[in-house]
């Protein structure tokens, strides 16, 4: 039981990992600046991934908890609940990503040209911070049920399409760097759609908790 729980969260954090290394050379074919600019990207969006995280720790535990009680009805009511107390919050910086892009990018490096590429990258990850923090919420919530395996359906394919993506934006229609943000940004758009349609169906209030 244990090992059907945990082994999807798992694989998805390998192939997570796997993807990115992918993600970083086809980064760096475009200079050592772009490198650099995907790194502070994800720091910057780890202002958002933990306090969603964070979140998602809460929303297992009270959907663990309902489900025990047989109330899944407010499991649901509590995850949403949860989905938009983090929407607003990512709502919030998502607006300073969008109006401060160039100040945010300069707490992190004074190079003119990563802060240049990063002021784009920054703007366009505002535009898929609400939807990142509703797919982690809702890991949270089927993780909460025992139901560990949708995450994984979800996030593996995402997380692989970026690949082909990025190099589709970036090189074959030649949007350069700016094409890796957007792929990036795309597939977690579509990953918080898919998930929320999963978990919307609601197969997972049939699991058994104890």
């Amino acid at each position: 039981r244990l090992v059907m729980i945990g082994v999807p969260i798992s694989i998805s954090g390998i192939v997570f990992s796997i993807i990115y290394l992918f993600i970083n050379r086809i980064t760096s074919g475009f200079g050592t600046e772009m490198v650099a600019t995907l790194g502070i990207g994800n720091r910057i969006e780890s202002i958002n991934y933990l306090v969603a995280y964070g979140f998602s720790l809460a929303t297992a535990t009270l959907v663990g908890q309902n489900l025990g009680a047989r109330n899944p009805a407010r499991a649901a009511e509590m995850t949403h609940k949860t989905i938009q107390l983090v929407s607003a919050y990512i709502g919030i910086t998502s607006l300073f990503f969008l109006i401060f892009p160039e100040a945010i990018v300069r707490v992190f490096t004074n190079d003119a040209t990563v802060i240049e590429a990063g002021r784009g990258y920054v703007r366009i990850l505002a535009l898929s911070q609400v939807f990142m923090g509703w797919e982690i919420v809702l890991e949270g919530a089927f993780s909460g049920a025992g139901d560990t395996w949708p995450p994984m359906i979800v996030a593996i394919p995402g997380a692989i399409a970026r690949i082909p993506l990025a190099w589709l934006f970036a090189g074959y229609w030649k949007l350069g760097p700016d094409g890796i943000w957007w792929a990036i940004s795309a597939t977690t758009v579509a990953k918080a759609v898919v998930l929320y349609i999963w978990f919307a169906r609601g197969s997972w209030k049939h699991r058994i908790v104890h």
